[in-house]
C-alpha cells in the first residue's frame, strides 16, 4: 500500500520553485524602486569615448549617459556660482575643472523615469535579464594605468565599462541588487 502524503510531498518539491517565482516576482513589482548606489563617471566605446554613471536600482542597473553638453553645463554652472562667491581665479579653474566629477550626485534627487528619458543614451537593464556581472581590477603596468573594469552581459547583449573607482565599493553596490550575478 502507498502512502498517500509521498504524492503530497512529491508535487510540493515539483511547485516549489514557481512558488519561489512568484513569490521573487511580487517582491520586486511590489516595492518601490528606489536607488541603491552610482557608479559614477565611468567610460565605453570605442577608446573610452563616451562617458556614463551607472545607477543601482533594487529592480535594476540604469545606464546615464554624460553628454558633453551636460559637462559644458555643469562647468558654466560652477563658473558662475564661484564667480558670485568672489572666490579668486585659482579656486574658479579648480571648480570648473572638477566640477563633472560631482554630476552624478543629482540623480539621487531625480525620479527614475526622469533620469531613463533624460538622455536618448540612457537604457536600463533589469535583475531578470543579467546573466553575469564581473569585475576585474585594473594595474599599472609599465607606466601606463589600466583601469579597473564592469563587464555585463545580459539577454540584449554584453557591456564593458571602465571606472577609477574602487572596485570593492562597485562590487557592494552591485551584489546589492544582483547578488551572486556579480563576481
Amino acid at each position: 500500500m502507498t502512502n498517500p502524503f509521498n504524492k503530497y510531498q512529491t508535487f510540493q518539491k515539483l511547485i516549489k520553485p514557481l512558488f519561489l517565482y512568484i513569490e521573487y516576482e511580487y517582491l520586486i513589482h511590489m516595492t518601490e524602486e528606489e536607488i541603491v548606489g552610482i557608479i559614477p563617471n565611468t567610460k565605453s566605446g570605442f577608446l573610452g569615448q563616451k562617458a556614463y554613471n551607472l545607477i543601482v536600482t533594487n529592480h535594476r542597473l540604469i545606464v546615464a549617459e554624460l553628454t558633453k553638453d551636460m559637462l559644458k553645463d555643469e562647468a558654466k554652472r560652477a563658473t558662475d556660482e564661484t564667480k558670485e562667491k568672489g572666490e579668486g581665479i585659482f579656486s574658479r579653474m579648480a571648480k570648473t575643472m572638477s566640477s563633472g566629477t560631482n554630476l552624478y550626485q543629482k540623480y539621487y534627487s531625480i525620479p527614475i523615469e526622469i533620469i531613463l528619458t533624460e538622455n536618448p543614451g540612457n537604457y536600463s537593464i533589469t535583475v531578470n535579464d543579467v546573466k553575469k556581472i564581473r569585475i576585474k581590477l585594473g594595474m599599472m603596468d609599465d607606466g601606463r594605468n589600466i583601469p579597473n573594469e564592469i563587464k555585463i552581459k545580459w539577454a540584449n547583449g554584453k557591456e564593458s565599462f571602465k571606472f577609477s573607482s574602487s572596485t570593492n565599493d562597485a562590487k557592494n553596490i552591485l551584489k546589492k541588487t544582483f547578488g551572486n550575478l556579480v563576481k
